[in-house]
């Protein structure tokens, strides 16, 4: 399931129509009732926390791009996740034998890499 098409069920914004995506992460939605469904999506659109149960949930089934997404969130503290290295490392380390080029690259990368990265698991 896509962000937006989360954010439609946890909003109850039935009458929003997805346009356009761009690469870049922009996107624009129609609205055919009322602006204020429109607002509510629009709001669960930049919350992090939205994004991180939608990446566990589709990194649990084994999705390598939410893997490394996951692991960036974990690494940085996004998304109400506390910031924890190791979890970091693990996920990306699943995204990267998962085939995913940002999870292996995430893990080559050393300039001020915390020492639990280099401990295997």
């Amino acid at each position: 399931m896509s962000k937006f098409a989360e954010c439609k069920t946890i909003t109850n914004a039935v009458n929003v129509k997805l346009e356009q995506v761009w690469p870049d992460g922009r996107w624009s939605a129609t609205v055919m009732q009322t602006q204020s469904e429109y607002n509510h999506l629009a709001a669960c659109m930049q919350d992090e926390s939205v994004s991180a149960s939608l990446y566990r949930r589709q990194a649990d089934t084994g999705n390598p791009a939410a893997m490394a997404q996951l692991g960036r969130m974990y690494e940085d503290g996004l998304g109400g996740l506390a910031k924890d290295d190791l979890q970091a490392v693990q996920w990306y380390r699943r995204g990267a034998e998962a085939g995913n080029g940002q999870a292996m690259a995430s893990l080559a990368y050393d300039e001020g890499t915390p020492s639990c990265w280099t401990l295997p698991f």
